[in-house]
This record gives structure tokens, C-alpha cells and sequence, in this order.
């Protein structure tokens, strides 16, 4: 039997980070939640995370200086980005953190389903 692949929602709204465990309540994922930084990166290290879904503005450090972290700590981990802004230069910064994808929010539930099983 398949182990169920780790995922961690990284977002410092507690209303994107309802919305989007709700979309993968019934997914094949055991979902862990992180609201800032710090505890994002204590997750990934403790629980040995798989996809990280991580917001791009966060209060405390930006999404893509934490990819680069994730990607130095736990280079298998693979990272989608989410932004409610859609720019050129923020497309190509997700691509050079190792940035599997960018999800422009508000996003649908369908849409995030297939790109985390482009993932798998």
C-alpha cells in the first residue's frame, strides 16, 4: 500500500489555509498547516513534508527566500507557489526557486486537484 504524501500549506491567512485544506479534505495527502515562516520550516524538517503550497507575500519573509531554504534543507520537496498577483518578474523568480508551479488566487478546487497530481 501507498504511504499518503505529506503536504504543507504555507499561508499567513487563516482563511486561504481553511479553503485549501477543505479543497483536499478527501485527497490523498495528510495535511499539516503552517501560518508563518518558522513553523513552515520546522514542519518541513519534522515531518519529512513532500509538496509544500506556498504563499509567495508573507509577512515575515517573502514565499520565494523560504523556497530557496525548503530546496537547500529538503531538495526532493516540491514547492507550488500561490499569489494573488501576476507578474512577469515573480513568474520567472518561482522558476529559478525551484518553484514546481504558480497558482494565481483565488484558484478552484479542480485546478489545484490536477496540479498536485502533475506532481505524483
Amino acid at each position: 500500500m501507498l504511504s499518503k504524501k505529506k503536504l504543507l500549506i504555507v499561508d499567513d491567512s487563516d482563511f486561504s489555509r481553511q479553503i485549501i485544506s477543505e479543497f483536499l479534505t478527501h485527497s490523498l495527502f495528510d495535511l499539516y498547516l503552517s501560518s508563518d515562516i518558522q513553523d513552515a520550516l520546522h514542519n518541513i524538517l519534522k515531518f519529512k513534508i513532500d509538496i509544500v503550497l506556498l504563499d509567495i507575500v508573507m509577512p515575515d519573509k517573502n514565499g520565494i527566500e523560504l523556497a530557496k531554504e525548503i530546496k537547500n534543507m529538503s531538495p526532493d520537496t516540491q514547492i507550488v507557489f500561490m499569489s494573488s498577483l501576476a507578474q512577469d518578474k515573480m513568474i520567472l523568480q518561482v522558476i529559478e526557486a525551484g518553484g514546481f508551479d504558480l497558482l494565481i488566487k483565488p484558484f478552484s478546487q479542480e485546478k489545484l486537484i490536477k496540479t498536485l497530481e502533475r506532481i505524483q
